[in-house]
């Protein structure tokens, strides 16, 4: 679809399919860093992808932990997203609920990790090189 010109889109396919994607870390790790990389696209929009993701889902827990109440509702808003997302597909709600910082962490490091080794060229998947960026 790419390779043709096509643009793709997030869309809820609850209804349609369901699927594991990865059994294990190493895969999650190299899975998704094949794919961040693709989602993003350049080094601008990973770092505004990074700082955006971080304000929105890291920064108000951390606040709250400080005794900021704008902190606390922000973080009890994302929960509740967070909550009613799994709720409608079928995800586990809890603990993920409550740990989505922590999951935006991870993804964070992720994302970041997937731009640093396309840059060095050394982005693999399944024992095949992604195109280097060099």
């Amino acid at each position: 679809m790419k390779s043709a010109g096509g643009r793709g889109g997030i869309v809820d396919g609850t209804d349609l399919a369901a699927c594991r994607m990865y059994r294990d870390w190493p895969s999650v790790r190299d899975g998704y860093g094949k794919s961040l990389w693709s989602a993003v696209g350049s080094l601008p929009a990973a770092a505004a992808m990074l700082f955006g993701l971080l304000l929105v889902w890291v920064v108000p827990p951390v606040a709250a932990l400080f005794g900021s109440r704008t902190g606390l509702a922000g973080y009890l808003f994302g929960v509740a997203g967070r909550v009613a997302t799994g709720r409608r597909t079928g995800a586990r709600v809890l603990p993920d609920a409550g740990a989505h910082p922590v999951s935006v962490g991870l993804l964070s490091y992720l994302l970041a990790r997937s731009v640093v080794l396309r840059r060095y060229g050394v982005l693999r998947w399944k024992g095949r090189d992604i195109d280097a960026a060099r």
